[in-house]
């Protein structure tokens, strides 16, 4: 008997340690996972031994945290994949794909500047075609402080 509520105390106890250590470690909600598992296994004992539910070991209690500790932990999953999936805003990356304004340009060496953001880049390009002046090009990759771009 002493030892069932012993373990139970222990369970929840790690059980919350754990949940409020995910908050101060990286580990992707593996510990809170952990701490949910011990917190509702806690819980069962809670509720399989009458002499524990007393005090604050309240069975309805410990399963009403752990259900709502699986909720934002659900939750927070689900926002963390949908950042993890959201394309680059910010970065070299982030101008991949949009136009940028020529100011300068070489077609014989087939580089020059370039304005895209308000910002003015170092540009080349791999085509062919001549770029005019004040004309408009698509940046195809972005690398260190130079922009690839092709002709519209």
């Amino acid at each position: 008997m002493l030892q069932s509520d012993l373990l139970a105390q222990l369970l929840i106890a790690f059980g919350l340690l754990f949940i409020i250590a995910e908050i101060f470690v990286p580990a992707f909600g593996i510990m809170a996972l952990t701490g949910i598992i011990a917190f509702v296994w806690g819980g069962v004992i809670v509720q399989t031994t009458p002499e524990i539910q007393q005090g604050f070991l309240i069975p309805e209690i410990v399963w009403g945290m752990g259900v709502l500790a699986i909720i934002i932990l659900a939750i927070g999953s689900f926002l963390t994949l949908r950042a993890m999936r959201s394309p680059n805003t910010t970065g070299q990356e982030s101008l991949v794909g949009k136009k940028a304004y020529v100011m300068e340009w070489d077609n014989a060496e087939k580089k020059g500047l370039v304005r895209v953001n308000g910002e003015i880049w170092k540009a080349k390009t791999l085509s062919n075609k001549t770029i005019p002046l004040n004309s408009d090009v698509e940046i195809t990759s972005a690398s260190d402080t130079a922009l690839a771009v092709v002709p519209n």
